[in-house]
């Protein structure tokens, strides 16, 4: 085999395998499903994650191997539903030593009101402290979100991403 046929093939590898490698821990992909973070992400948006915002995640087992971070106020995360498994696209709105309130059906963070009212049914206590490790999370769409306000607050193992940026966007709805 001639020696830039060699390089070729090495390069090539070398490429594949950098390929795969950001793909497995770096950069992962997501789409929106249902209309819960309308209406600033619609069903069938497609999304980057940055997998290392938060720490070194093992890929297919999606268990921190180093957290450097934990989400904070405001980033949109990749975590998983503990009620089914799923994962889901929501909000942070709450991190460790914030305190919760629902008061006149209306959600405070350390007595900043949350503009979302409790149309569903919810298992939040009058008034909590995010735990450490723990985060609360929000869908930015209240009437339809199945979020910590049913589940309540996600330990922090279970955010497997922040979102960076849109990579495709589906249909918007013209209401």
């Amino acid at each position: 085999m001639e020696k830039s046929t060699r390089n070729n093939l090495f390069f090539i590898f070398l490429a594949s395998l950098l390929i795969i490698l950001i793909r497995l821990f770096v950069i992962d992909f997501a789409a929106v499903r249902g209309s819960s973070m309308e209406p600033g992400l619609h069903d069938g948006d497609f999304l980057a994650l940055n997998r290392l915002a938060y720490g070194l995640i093992l890929p297919f087992a999606n268990i921190y191997m180093i957290q450097w971070q934990i989400p904070a106020n405001g980033d949109v995360v990749l975590c998983q539903n503990p009620l089914t498994g799923e994962p889901a696209i929501k909000r942070c709105v709450g991190v460790a030593g914030d305190v919760l309130r629902v008061k006149d059906g209306i959600l405070e963070v350390n007595n900043m009101r949350i503009p979302l009212k409790f149309y569903q049914e919810h298992t939040m206590k009058p008034e909590s402290v995010i735990p450490d490790g723990f985060v609360f999370v929000l869908g930015d769409n209240p009437d339809v979100s199945v979020d910590s306000r049913n589940f309540g607050v996600i330990d922090v193992k279970t955010v497997l991403g922040r979102t960076v940026f849109p990579v495709r966007r589906g249909a918007e709805k013209n209401e």
